[in-house]
């Protein structure tokens, strides 16, 4: 399902904005693009986002701004005042000037050091992008919602198109068997040219036919996986993977009933049918 939502948090100099986007998918596929300098939330927001969207394509955009500078320089005066004594002894043992200036000094080893500041904000960072990640998916998850309800709708409405159709193809069965009855008892009395038609053999082809032909099973199990489909939509939750499994066993007994039935106009409710079967199979694979 499709979805949109964006949050965005402030600390300070501080800010993080992330941008939730999702699409239909099978299953659930994140792809997350982080700064940097934000690397260490990649897994945080990945778990975020896998508590409240279970299936879709998610595509995470996460941009951070900060006002001030990151760097802090750090001086070693210990380390100064070390090196100025001894310049100073170098300075009276060659007498020589000591033309030692603070420029100098900044260049001498280890005197300055540069530190990230960002390392010790580590948790002001992580605090910050759980409270943006959240407000954008409560958006996002918001209208997964609402095309969730509306998805529903459509596959009660190809439910009950397809409960229509089953409905002339039980109507269409009993005729099946009868005809056949009537088409194999004038090709045998073609066949011998004798109307007075041997009724038990008869009666086993029949017999036979109407039990290879017989779809009564089918039928019943697919006005309970009816029943099913509709329960688990009123349940409602997590049901797109549940209804993916009870829409190809509708497929299965469609199948079995067009591969049995010798007669066009089951045949024909068939294909109706199936068509009915695909629209709903494409709608349940973008329910969560």
């Amino acid at each position: 399902m499709t979805g949109f939502g964006s949050g965005s948090a402030k600390n300070g100099p501080k800010e993080i904005t992330i941008e939730v986007k999702t699409v239909n998918h099978r299953y659930l596929d994140i792809n997350l693009k982080l700064p940097k300098q934000l690397n260490v939330l990649d897994d945080p927001l990945r778990r975020a986002i896998k508590e409240r969207v279970k299936r879709g394509h998610v595509d995470v955009y996460v941009t951070y701004e900060c006002k001030q500078s990151e760097k802090e320089v750090v001086i070693d005066e210990s380390l100064i005042e070390a090196y100025i004594k001894a310049l100073q002894t170098v300075s009276d043992v060659t007498e020589l000037d000591n033309d030692i200036t603070p420029y100098k000094i900044l260049r001498l080893p280890e005197v300055v050091r540069v530190i990230d500041k960002e390392d010790e904000d580590e948790s002001i960072l992580m605090a910050m992008a759980g409270y943006a990640v959240d407000n954008a998916l409560i958006d996002a998850v918001y209208m997964r919602a609402q095309e969730g309800e509306k998805l529903e709708d459509d596959v009660i409405a190809n439910l009950n198109e397809l409960k229509d159709i089953t409905s002339e193809i039980e109507k269409r069965e009993p005729f099946v068997v009868a005809e056949y009855r009537d088409k194999l008892k004038q090709r045998i009395s073609d066949l011998v040219a004798d109307p007075n038609v041997d009724e038990g053999r008869l009666e086993l082809e029949v017999s036979v036919f109407a039990d290879r032909a017989s779809i009564a099973e089918e039928l019943t199990r697919l006005k309970s996986h009816f029943v099913q489909i509709e329960d688990t939509i009123k349940a409602g939750g997590l049901v797109g993977r549940k209804l993916d499994f009870i829409v190809q066993e509708l497929n299965r007994e469609i199948n079995t009933i067009g591969s049995k039935a010798n007669d066009l106009g089951i045949t024909n409710n068939v294909l109706k049918a199936k068509t009915e079967i695909e629209k709903i199979r494409e709608q349940v694979q973008n329910i969560e």
